[in-house]
């Protein structure tokens, strides 16, 4: 329990926080919440680092905060918050990014029409479909709980008939 000194990495600005960290195989760390530099490079609400604490050349710029991250085999990891853009580019509340940070235009991420959410869990199956606990979007005939195919679309199959949890 204590505090290893050999982990430095500092936030800024003054208030800034984590909201969510998740480990790489490799040892390199995801984190992501409310800030904008990590020792003192910038690094908008998403920063990875390595097992020193230092920041790596990993680089993507969100707009708003990250609250959960899921690192995938190959070395994509999809993020998901209340951000809008994704490096510039339009794709709000779930992503899937590439290893060198770049978005991955495969991943529709569980969008269907107007039934866009920010998820609040996400596990990835070994088949590399994603399990994913949400909010119910108005109108959704997927409330609550959902998978999806490894491109992120609504995998149909999943409590056909049932309609899944109910809060």
């Amino acid at each position: 329990g204590s505090l290893d000194t050999s982990f430095v990495s500092h936030l800024q600005p003054a208030g800034s926080g984590v909201n969510t960290l998740a480990l790489q195989r490799d040892g390199k760390l995801f984190i992501g919440g409310h800030f904008a530099t990590v020792n003192g490079l910038s690094r908008t609400h998403l920063a990875r680092l390595n097992p020193d604490g230092s920041p790596d050349n990993f680089f993507v710029e969100l707009d708003n905060d990250m609250l959960g991250c899921c690192p995938l085999p190959g070395g994509q990891v999809l993020i998901w918050g209340v951000f809008s853009l994704v490096n510039g580019i339009s794709h709000g509340l779930f992503a899937r990014l590439n290893a060198d940070g770049s978005l991955d235009p495969a991943f529709v991420g569980g969008r269907n029409g107007d039934d866009t959410y920010t998820p609040n869990a996400v596990a990835l199956q070994p088949d590399g479909k994603l399990l994913v606990a949400r909010e119910v979007c108005n109108g959704s005939s997927r409330p609550y709980f959902v998978r999806l195919t490894a491109n992120g679309s609504f995998d149909d199959s999943f409590f056909a008939g049932q309609g899944g949890p109910d809060n």
